[in-house]
């Protein structure tokens, strides 16, 4: 009776010591299952995190495009759009939101853009990303004229034009108009004198007037003469046709 006791005694034992290893083994692989789901739900948060990051960058550069050329859009400036997508049919969206800081001493220079990215799934907001930009944009002043001015026919501007005045075009305006009152064609947007209020730098008539001094010819044909050398150098200058009859050196402009 004593010897059968014993060996119940020693295999109960053992039952429970493969039990508690068995346990301890249920533990640990639990544990590592846990952590494994935590990590890989971590490496997907960042993921999307980084997705709508880009995303909401995406927008910025789309609000950026559209101010840089108004003459794409009705209005004076974009003021944004709802539910904007990069691609169509996925499921990444950006708000845009664009205001004109008037508060600043230079208007229609100063863009304040806001951005707010998202993934939707089934209705829901999985991810977001918010990001806000200043955009400076100054005008391209082309052509700064103090007076009424009228451009004539074949007259090109690329870039903007600011006319303390009347402005008359007959030519070709690539660009803005700052004026009094404006008629003709343009590419860009029409605005008075009061909405720029920047004062340099600038161009004005008389960037295109020669500083040079002349040296004047007097006669409309001219031959056996050598004009120049000049020091300083001068303009050799007559004001109708020319013609160079034969045996003229000139040295200089």
């Amino acid at each position: 009776m004593s010897e059968k006791h014993n060996k119940s005694v020693r295999d109960g034992g053992a039952l429970l010591v493969v039990l508690f290893i068995v346990m301890v083994i249920t533990v640990l692989s639990l544990g590592f299952l846990s952590r494994s789901d935590v990590e890989l739900a971590c490496g997907r948060n960042m993921v999307l995190r980084t997705k709508v990051d880009y995303l909401a960058e995406s927008g910025l550069e789309h609000a950026r495009g559209l101010i840089l050329n108004p003459q794409d859009v009705d209005s004076e400036y974009w003021t944004g759009g709802m539910a904007q997508q990069l691609v169509a049919g996925s499921d990444d969206y950006y708000d845009l939101e664009i205001n004109c800081d008037a508060t600043d001493s230079t208007d229609y220079c100063n863009y304040i853009i806001d951005c707010n990215a998202y993934v939707m799934k089934k209705g829901e907001r999985v991810g977001f990303s918010s990001i806000r930009a200043n955009l400076r944009l100054d005008p391209c002043i082309a052509l700064w004229t103090g007076a009424d001015t009228v451009l004539l026919n074949g007259v090109t501007i690329n870039g903007d034009v600011f006319c303390d005045g009347a402005l008359i075009n007959a030519g070709t305006l690539n660009g803005d108009v700052f004026a009094e009152t404006y008629s003709g064609s343009k590419t860009g947007q029409f605005k008075s004198v009061e909405d720029l209020s920047i004062s340099w730098p600038r161009v004005t008539i008389m960037d295109y007037t020669s500083h040079y001094s002349t040296e004047n010819i007097t006669s409309g044909s001219i031959s056996g003469q050598t004009l120049g050398s000049i020091d300083p150098v001068r303009v050799c200058y007559y004001n109708n046709d020319l013609e160079l009859a034969g045996n003229v050196q000139i040295d200089g402009m």
